[in-house]
């Protein structure tokens, strides 16, 4: 029934087939490898079932019996280490006893790779963690479509700062664990990490009800701040590269020390799961936020990938970074998990003029930063972003006639004077005129005479500042 086989070196997959046990130093996958370990010494302890007929014999790829440990470890971004459960069914991990046999993992790259395909069933990892059961659970009750594989790990992190944070897709870490307010929330963040790392092929994800269980130190360390029965789960949005803040899951179990009946759709089965107190989950997040230049006017917009019990935006403004003005006010969405983009538009020449002067409103740099109020009144400051708006010149021929008319469109400032001067490609001048601008966007008629087919050059000049615009006759 089973047999202990000593491994002398470390570069084995072993690979689980749904009758037996595939130890394979040749695998094409080498060096990624699994090392088991029990006591101070390398071994494989395995218990295998090889009956001949009956529901046993078909489902059961691996028995944990007689307390049984599996221990995973060393795996890395490059070389991740795989135990292959190559079996679709939920009894390919099988335990004779409960809580009797375990598997640690304690790597994000430590995986147990369960070869599922699209069938459905509650498929559960025995972890176990300083002594103690602590499995995890992917009851499948939607199938996915097209894929083979789904990846698990879990470890234990750092109290102080959830570290090592994982990555979102295997290979990019997840950039922050701040909360709304732009603070580190590991105090309020379990102090472990979960994978379920879905994206072998599936062009639909497994819908699925997850369970995550743990031991009381990770929330009850005195560096955390966490009300347990407020526990719930949380993902890393791998799409957007956010946090999800408006999808937690589950409901937590003090007594059991576990968070159940976090029913997952498809859409939202994402990498990397932390169990948060859900009265400061991880970030809204704020994806984008700029300003631009539009002419006298500076377009300011932001995108956010989810909000919750969002009130309103505030816009203020200012020249030095350090005094601000309120300048604007946009409603937010209250709660949304979808992409959501805003605009407000700064009147340049007229608006705030104690603030910016009118000698300033052009060619000098504006700050600009956004603030967010809850509906409880707590106000998050996002960091500021700088604008410098040059005066802008232009000259557009908008028409030219049999009647020997040019008809020119000059943008440039109200209330200036331009010099207009109309030359030929040997540099002789044609036409000059001094026009007195009364509007920003002003239309000037030049009356020069019948000109000969060709190309010649506008020039517009303004003080210290010269445009020159070809034009084809």
């Amino acid at each position: 029934m089973g047999r202990i086989r000593q491994l002398e070196e470390p570069d084995v997959i072993l690979h689980l087939d749904t009758r037996k046990l595939v130890v394979n130093p040749e695998h094409p996958d080498v060096p990624q490898y699994i090392m088991y370990s029990m006591v101070k010494k390398i071994y494989i302890l395995f218990i295998l079932s090889l009956l001949i007929s009956g529901l046993f014999a078909q489902n059961n790829a691996l028995i944990l019996n007689g307390a049984a440990y599996v221990v995973l470890n060393g795996g890395t971004s490059g070389t991740p280490i795989r135990l292959i459960i190559n079996q679709s069914n939920a009894l390919g991990i099988y335990r004779p006893v409960a809580n009797n046999g375990w598997i640690i993992s304690e790597g994000e790259f430590n995986y147990v790779q369960w070869n599922l395909a699209t069938s459905t069933g509650n498929y559960v990892i025995p972890y176990s963690y300083s002594s103690t059961d602590i499995p995890f659970s992917m009851n499948i009750t939607g199938a996915g479509v097209g894929g083979s594989s789904v990846l698990f790990s879990t470890y234990h992190t750092a109290a102080s700062d959830n570290l090592p944070i994982p990555t979102y897709n295997g290979a990019t870490t997840i950039p922050n664990i701040n909360n709304a307010s732009g603070s580190n929330n590991s105090a309020k963040m379990l102090d472990r990490w979960w994978i379920v790392d879905a994206t072998s092929g599936y062009t639909t994800k497994p819908a699925a009800t997850l369970t995550f269980s743990y031991i009381d130190i990770e929330h009850s360390v005195a560096s955390n701040s966490i009300t347990e029965a407020n526990l719930q789960a949380q993902s890393y949005n791998t799409t957007t590269s956010s946090w999800v803040i408006t999808d937690l899951f589950g409901t937590d179990v003090p007594a059991s020390n576990y968070v159940n009946n976090a029913v997952v759709p498809a859409s939202k089965l994402f990498r990397a799961w932390v169990l948060v107190d859900n009265t400061s989950p991880l970030p809204i997040e704020l994806v984008a936020f700029g300003a631009t230049c539009n002419r006298e006017k500076a377009m300011i917009s932001w995108t956010t990938a989810s909000e919750i019990n969002n009130d309103f935006f505030e816009v203020q403004k200012s020249t030095d970074a350090q005094y601000w003005t309120t300048i604007g006010q946009v409603s937010g969405a209250g709660n949304s998990n979808q992409t959501l983009q805003y605009y407000y538009q700064d009147q340049l020449e007229t608006s705030n003029l104690k603030l910016l002067p009118a000698a300033q409103q052009a060619g000098e740099t504006i700050y600009y930063r956004l603030l967010q109020s809850d509906y409880d009144g707590k106000v998050t400051i996002y960091n500021p972003v700088s604008l410098h708006c040059e005066k802008e010149h232009s000259i557009n021929i908008i028409k030219f006639s049999e009647s020997d008319e040019i008809l020119i469109s000059v943008h440039t400032e109200a209330g200036s004077s331009v010099f207009l001067n109309l030359s030929d490609v040997l540099g002789r001048t044609l036409y000059t005129k001094k026009e007195n601008i009364s509007f920003p966007d002003q239309t000037l008629i030049i009356k020069t005479g019948h000109l000969p087919k060709g190309i010649y050059y506008f020039t517009l000049q303004e003080e210290n500042n010269v445009f020159t615009k070809k034009i084809f006759l």
